[in-house]
C-alpha cells in the first residue's frame, strides 16, 4: 500500500486530468481508510465528467463512499463528518446533509438512475460503461443477475473491454455461469481469435 500511495500521488501530480488517476487514488485511499482523500478524488472526478453524476468512472466509486465505506464509524472526527456532508452536498447539488441517512437516500436516487439506464439502454451501451454501471449497483448492495440474465450487447465490442467484463463476470458469477457463457459466446462472435482462461 506504501508504494501504491506513492504512484497514485505522482499520478495526481503529472497526470490529473485523466480520469483513470483519480479513480485509481480512491480504490487506494479508500483501502486504507482515508476518507478525505477518497472525499477529493471523487470531487475531482465530478469535475473531470462535466459535474455528471452518472458518469461511469464517477459512479462506482460515489456508490462505494456511500454505502461501503465505514462513514458511520465512531472514531471518525466530528470535523471529518461535517466535511464529508458538506462537500458530497455539492456532487448532488443541494444543501449539506444533516446524517448518513439523507446522503444515502440521495445516493439512491443516483443508484436508481444507473440502473434504470442499464435496464433501458444496456445494450446499446458500450461495454466498458455496463461493466463501470455493474460495479456501481455492487456497491450499493444491488443484485445484478436479473439485469445480466437478459443483457446482450448490440453495440460495437472493444476487446479490451470484453476481456474486464469476462474476468468480472467470471469474479462475480464463476465461468460455469450462464451469463459468463452467454457473453464469452457474444465476444467470441465478434473476436473469433479471443483466448480466454
Amino acid at each position: 500500500m506504501e508504494e501504491a500511495s506513492k504512484i497514485a500521488k505522482n499520478l495526481v501530480l503529472h497526470s490529473s486530468v485523466d480520469p483513470a488517476t483519480h479513480v485509481l487514488t480512491y480504490d487506494i485511499f479508500s483501502r486504507q481508510g482515508k476518507l478525505l482523500h477518497c472525499l477529493q478524488a471523487l470531487l475531482r472526478l465530478f469535475e473531470l465528467s462535466g459535474r455528471d453524476l452518472l458518469h461511469y468512472k464517477l459512479s462506482p466509486s460515489l456508490a462505494h463512499f456511500c454505502f461501503a465505506a465505514k462513514l458511520d464509524a465512531e472514531d471518525i472526527p466530528a470535523a471529518i463528518k461535517e466535511v464529508i456532508m458538506t462537500e458530497l452536498a455539492v456532487l448532488f447539488g443541494g444543501k449539506a446533509f444533516a446524517n448518513l441517512g439523507e446522503l444515502r437516500a440521495a445516493a439512491t436516487k443516483m443508484v436508481d438512475a444507473v440502473e434504470k439506464r442499464l435496464k433501458d439502454e444496456g445494450g446499446e451501451l458500450p461495454v466498458i460503461e455496463v461493466l463501470y454501471g455493474l460495479r456501481c449497483l455492487k456497491n450499493a448492495g444491488r443484485d445484478c443477475r436479473s439485469l445480466l440474465e437478459k443483457w446482450t450487447p448490440k453495440g460495437a465490442l472493444a476487446l479490451k473491454d470484453c476481456n474486464k467484463m469476462l474476468s468480472y463476470l467470471a469474479s462475480e458469477f464463476g465461468k460455469d455461469s450462464s451469463i459468463w457463457q452467454r457473453f464469452k459466446d457474444r465476444s467470441m462472435e465478434v473476436f473469433p481469435m479471443m483466448v480466454t482462461s
